[in-house]
């Protein structure tokens, strides 16, 4: 998961993103049975480590442009995860079939959140 910019400051976004392949095909031939695999992802669920979270795409890694962000309000060291959720389809000697209930995987990362303090002089 990228964290952009690795650390956060206090009021204002945190952008988020997952640098994942949305959907992976594979072939795999053992003992006599030929099994192709398709995975795909079907959603991701954002956790900020702070109690909010919200349900949206993976993100954008590496870039302000991510739809994924998030505003901490407070300081402090903050775990934010991403839960995948895959959805899993097979065929094995000509016979199909989906994994009941899908597989999820999660990603965490951590962030320190600053905060910024302007002083005033003459």
């Amino acid at each position: 998961m990228a964290v952009l910019p690795g650390r956060a400051l206090t009021g204002l976004e945190t952008y988020f993103g997952l640098a994942i392949d949305d959907h992976v095909e594979g072939d795999v031939s053992e003992a006599d049975i030929d099994l192709h695999l398709e995975i795909s992802v079907t959603g991701y669920r954002w956790d900020f480590g702070d109690g909010a979270t919200m349900t949206g795409g993976r993100g954008t890694p590496d870039s302000r442009d991510s739809e994924i962000a998030h505003v901490y309000q407070r300081t402090g060291t903050y775990s934010p995860s991403v839960t995948v959720s895959w959805e899993v389809a097979y065929t094995a000697d000509g016979e199909a079939g989906v994994v009941p209930g899908g597989v999820a995987t999660e990603v965490t990362a951590t962030v320190q959140v600053d905060q910024i303090r302007a002083r005033l002089t003459r």
